[in-house]
């Protein structure tokens, strides 16, 4: 087991309907964070559990693409995917999960004032 990593990843399966449904999520009153992040889950297969980073199956995915390709990623015909985490998605994301809990805080009346 490695330990060059103390962040830990776990790798889920999800159809696009299932991220879609659950990046709309809103928290229905005081819901709390973890009966939120349960609904988001819900059906959701889980292809590892928690492991540390270099020990996981999207490490080893990566380091399969970085063998298989070398140089070639940045020269080559199919250069190094960047799309999946650079097209707005992920921002999107945290800002539905920012937005959902100051209008939850907000209609339980504890946000600050400005």
């Amino acid at each position: 087991m490695s330990t060059a990593s103390p962040l830990t990843n776990s790798t889920s399966l999800a159809t696009p309907g299932e991220v879609s449904a659950a990046a709309t999520v809103k928290p229905a009153g005081n819901s709390s964070a973890a009966t939120i992040l349960a609904g988001a889950q819900t059906g959701r297969f889980v292809l590892q559990d928690f492991t540390p980073l270099a020990d996981s199956i999207e490490w080893e995915l990566g380091q399969h693409f970085w063998r298989r390709q070398g140089n070639q990623a940045f020269i080559g015909a199919a250069p190094v995917p960047f799309v999946i985490n650079n097209d707005g998605v992920l921002s999107r994301h945290a800002a539905d999960v920012l937005f959902a809990a100051l209008e939850a805080a907000d209609q339980a009346g504890t946000l600050e004032a400005e």
